[in-house]
């Protein structure tokens, strides 16, 4: 059937601009990360900062110099604040061509998660702390020597990537599952130039979840359905979960007070 072309648009420039008037509208420098690094790199911060070289002797003077100092906070109001750039993870439907008699239609096989090679930028302090912590991350994930590799549990981290309004509130958030640093950017120096130094950080995440997209892999695992497609349709958020539990009790309540029928 063919198409009829309209005579009208269906919007015009006065609604476009009474409706952007009326809109809060996000902003790419509204917004601020949350981590959660894996619990090892956690005790040597605690303990004290973290050992340059990590071949000099325990209480010489070079050990002393190489060990890192952090008199401004905890590890993750330092990695927060610092946090200069981040990018918000995306997805791709996988499809393929199944012709059917002269045609060719496409159709959805698989969602993959665009998380793989996501770029962080941190403005680097004086003493390149944070520098030194991406390091330790990636020599704890696998041993510089030994090339000894972790379990996974060991070397996870999480994310959280919170958007905010023009108030600070939080108006939505991406949380990154499963992640493990890939690649720890060079920096560039020069005597030309006069700017500040930063620490760009490249990561992979396996999965992420949203307000829309929700993934409990340990929900599978308990009921043994491992991604059918039945798992998918009647998956249940942690507020519908408890709805349908208070509205069973219910039920069951009201069943006693009515007693067995004869």
């Amino acid at each position: 059937m063919a198409v009829s072309q309209k005579q009208k648009t269906l919007t015009n420039l006065e609604q476009f601009k009474a409706h952007i008037r009326d809109t809060e509208l996000s902003r790419t420098e509204r917004f601020e990360c949350t981590f959660k690094f894996p619990a090892t790199i956690e005790k040597i911060w605690r303990n004290g900062g973290f050992d340059v070289l990590g071949n000099t002797p325990p209480g010489s003077r070079q050990e002393a110099a190489n060990r890192v100092p952090h008199d401004h906070g905890d590890l993750y109001t330092e990695a927060t604040i610092m946090c200069e750039e981040v990018q918000i993870p995306g997805m791709v439907l996988q499809n393929k061509e199944v012709a059917i008699g002269t045609w060719q239609f496409m159709r959805n096989s698989n969602v993959s998660f665009l998380g793989n090679e996501i770029n962080l930028t941190w403005i680097t302090d004086a003493h390149w702390k944070l520098r030194h912590v991406f390091e330790a991350w990636i020599s704890h994930c696998v041993d510089t020597q030994s090339k000894r590799v972790r379990f996974p549990d060991e070397q996870y981290g999480t994310i959280w990537i919170n958007l905010l309004g023009m108030d600070d509130k939080v108006r939505t958030t991406w949380e990154l599952h499963e992640v493990t640093p890939k690649v720890l950017n060079l920096v560039p120096l020069a005597t030309g130039s006069t700017s500040i130094s930063r620490t760009t950080l490249i990561i992979s995440s396996a999965y992420w979840t949203s307000k829309t997209v929700h993934v409990d892999l340990e929900k599978q695992e308990k009921t043994g359905n491992l991604g059918g497609f039945q798992d998918v349709a009647q998956y249940e958020t942690k507020e519908e979960e408890k709805e349908r539990k208070e509205k069973e009790a219910e039920e069951r309540k009201a069943n006693k007070k009515v007693g067995p029928t004869i």
